[in-house]
């Protein structure tokens, strides 16, 4: 725990320190009427404190609950995890390495991308210009999630993962991605849960991967005729869902209608907007066809 508060408190120091240069470069830029307009960060102190604050926090009341979940097993020296497993494997990267089809995988690209876009807004909100913003948010993002696999790597029962440790690197960095292949932009990752037989049996929903559903959105218009595309509302996407029924069970895919809510609802306030934006990151309870491993149909499936 003292080692997660160093590097936050470290970060946003090594970040406040470049920010004070980057300014001192500026004024002096100007003194010599230098007209470039390179440095438009305006980092407000007070705002600083009460973001590294709040994240320093958050880390911390995040951890309780995952110690209960995940690290009140035997300890040991650092070791990377192989798969359930233990003693073989492709050090959880190979299909049989996982419980649950590594939806835990897809929860680490869903858990970081999140956080990293919030982050990002965060250091926005601090003054810092936005690509300082995206460099602090995707680090910081990576950095929080890659806590957990510090923290497995000295449990017996789990161990570094590099699989998650990789999943972690995709969806913090995401947002470089999508500026580099904008084709990215046109999907988005999203989740559904609903209890299941699993939740009555564990500690907590975090282990329930039997009730989760993990979806990719694509909005429907781009695959369909001019003529077709003007009938239809930019809202709608269609989903494709991924889930295991039990443990070392059958994969199952899905496909429903999806709802985009920053399409579907409309404001002109930034703060809603981006409340909107995060939570369209869940999928919408929809009718749904299961496709696998036996076809059914839901009229309304979570």
């Amino acid at each position: 725990m003292q080692i997660k508060i160093a590097l936050l408190i470290l970060l946003t120091t090594s970040i406040a320190t470049a920010q004070l240069k980057q300014k001192t470069k500026f004024n002096d830029c100007c003194k010599t009427d230098c007209t470039t307009d390179t440095i438009k960060s305006d980092v407000k102190l007070n705002r600083l404190i009460i973001a590294g604050g709040g994240i320093v926090a958050a880390n911390l009341a995040v951890y309780q609950p995952f110690k209960e979940v995940w690290w009140n097993e035997a300890r040991t020296g650092f070791h990377f995890y192989r798969g359930y497993r233990r003693t073989e494997g492709y050090w959880d990267f190979g299909w049989n390495d996982s419980y649950f089809g590594h939806l835990d995988k897809l929860g680490h690209v869903y858990s970081s991308k999140i956080l990293s876009e919030f982050l990002v807004e965060l250091a926005n909100w601090v003054g810092y210009k936005k690509s300082t913003s995206k460099i602090i948010g995707t680090t910081l993002s990576f950095i929080m999630m890659s806590e957990i696999e510090i923290y497995d790597s000295f449990f017996e029962e789990w161990g570094f993962s590099l699989a998650d440790f990789s999943a972690n690197a995709l969806g913090a960095y995401s947002p470089y991605l999508s500026e580099k292949y904008p084709l990215l932009k046109q999907f988005k990752l999203k989740m559904s849960y609903h209890a299941s037989e699993q939740f009555n049996s564990e500690d907590s929903f975090i282990k329930d991967y039997q009730g989760m559903t993990f979806w990719l959105a694509y909005q429907i218009k781009h695959v369909l005729p001019k003529n077709v595309q003007e009938n239809l509302p930019d809202y709608l996407n269609i989903a494709i869902g991924y889930g295991v029924d039990k443990p070392h069970g059958n994969v199952e895919i899905y496909l429903a209608p999806d709802i985009n809510l920053t399409r579907l609802i409309k404001t002109e306030n930034p703060v809603f907007r981006k409340l909107i934006h995060f939570l369209d990151y869940i999928h919408v309870p929809m009718f749904t066809w299961k496709l696998t491993p036996q076809s059914k149909f839901y009229y309304l499936y979570f």
